[in-house]
């Protein structure tokens, strides 16, 4: 028994130091680390008046690039949102500003393209 115990309580002061510095840079890696990624996310039209219909969006889709770290990032299932609003449109061709929405506080949009996308409305 003493065989086994004397290696493990030898240098014990160093021992729990290295086991500090490796959860310290597990927490670094996992909660710190910043991280960029980019996504393709379809675009839907809001607050279309009553009698007006969407004939076509172009383009249907864009890519917005999110920045935050590494975990908020790789939770991000369907938290972002992109949308433009319809409340002030025109029969024909519009020209509308996209709005990306996160649900989640800590992530950053750093870029939308294009941020402004056309639809085609008829009666």
């Amino acid at each position: 028994m003493e065989k086994i115990r004397k290696p493990l309580l030898n240098n014990w002061y160093l021992k729990i130091f290295a086991l500090l510095v490796a959860f310290l840079l597990w927490l670094n890696l996992n909660y710190f680390e910043r991280a960029k990624f980019e996504l393709v996310i379809p675009v839907e039209v809001i607050n279309l008046p009553e009698n007006y219909k969407v004939e076509k969006i172009y383009p249907s889709k864009v890519n917005v690039l999110v920045e935050g770290n590494i975990r908020n990032l790789s939770r991000l299932n369907f938290k972002i949102k992109a949308f433009c609003d319809a409340s002030n449109v025109k029969i024909g061709e519009n020209e509308l500003p996209v709005i990306v929405q996160s649900k989640e506080k800590k992530l950053i949009i750093k870029k939308v393209e294009p941020s402004y996308i056309k639809v085609y409305i008829k009666h």
